[in-house]
């Protein structure tokens, strides 16, 4: 039986001596916690990052550059690979001092999607990244059922250490957040495109991008255990979420048909390739052209 991967924030919370080379496996919600092992390796290094971007013709003067000695002996240097095969970064042999870290197929690492159980060990790394003068213990005690993913900690955590908050200021601000946001999926339904592009504009389209693809998963999830006889609080059991999210899916999966979530997901699915290349621009077509919302015959 093989032993089960440590996931980015296991890695970062348990490592001590850091690796000269590690890779991360690439997933379609991964970039969020690559960034982060990045941000730890920055950190910890006290190196600026160099962000090298895969592209065939080009390979081989990223492979010399990666493993060529410094002359200067400038100290240690950090390179991020993106869009690299694993084949290939398991070829490089780094020099000492030079460290890489990449998103492959397959990585030691895993990334794995945003868990409410995971909130104690993201809250860990924020506080020591962010270094936000609050304490884990009070912070667990918080209300977090309403975040959605990682990245959602860390807004409301720069926001605290920023304006100087208190648990209980913090507290208050997180239910005051939820109210702002409503549920990206019913909001295609009722095919409120400006609300859309608003909440695009304002967090971004890998945001954007992650809250479509675990919504629509989510949602498919929560459709099966209902039609499976599971009662709500036993789906909420069974998927790991907050009594506030099953409350959302519950209403999600009510508003959206079986045909919603197959149109959502085929889109998501052609738009791939073109969200590699341009991210912004693939998220933007999906919400102005996906019309699940218009009512068929």
């Amino acid at each position: 039986m093989s032993t089960p991967k440590k996931t980015v924030l296991e890695f970062c919370e348990e490592t001590k001596i850091l690796p000269p080379l590690v890779t991360v496996t690439r997933t379609t919600t991964s970039k969020y916690l690559f960034y982060l092992l990045v941000r730890h390796y920055r950190q910890k290094l006290k190196k600026r990052p160099e962000f090298l971007v895969y592209t065939k013709d080009k390979s081989h003067g990223i492979k010399s550059q990666v493993e060529e000695h410094s002359v200067l002996d400038e100290g240690q240097s950090l390179y991020v690979l993106e869009g690299f095969p694993k084949t290939f970064v398991n070829s490089l042999q780094p020099p000492t001092g030079t460290y890489i870290l990449a998103e492959t197929d397959d990585g030691e690492i895993e990334a794995p999607p945003y868990s409410f159980k995971m909130k104690r060990d993201i809250l860990k790394i924020l506080l020591l990244h962010l270094e936000v003068k609050l304490s884990l213990r009070g912070l667990l005690k918080l209300d977090w059922s309403k975040c959605r993913d990682y990245a959602d900690y860390e807004v409301l955590l720069r926001r605290a250490k920023l304006l100087n908050w208190t648990e209980e200021d913090l507290e208050m601000r997180i239910q005051e957040r939820e109210e702002e946001r409503e549920s990206i999926l019913l909001l295609l339904k009722r095919n409120q495109k400006s609300k859309l592009l608003d909440l695009l504009q304002r967090y971004g389209p890998t945001w954007m991008l992650n809250q479509l693809t675990e919504g629509v998963v989510r949602t498919a999830h929560y459709k099966a255990l209902k039609l499976m006889g599971y009662e709500p609080d036993r789906v909420a059991r069974e998927m790991e979420v907050g009594w506030y999210q099953a409350k959302e899916l519950e209403e999600a999966a009510s508003s959206l048909t079986k045909e919603d979530l197959s149109i959502l997901a085929s889109r998501l699915i052609k738009l791939d390739r073109m969200a590699h290349r341009n991210r912004a621009m693939a998220v933007e077509l999906l919400l102005l052209n996906t019309s699940i919302g218009f009512i068929r015959s």
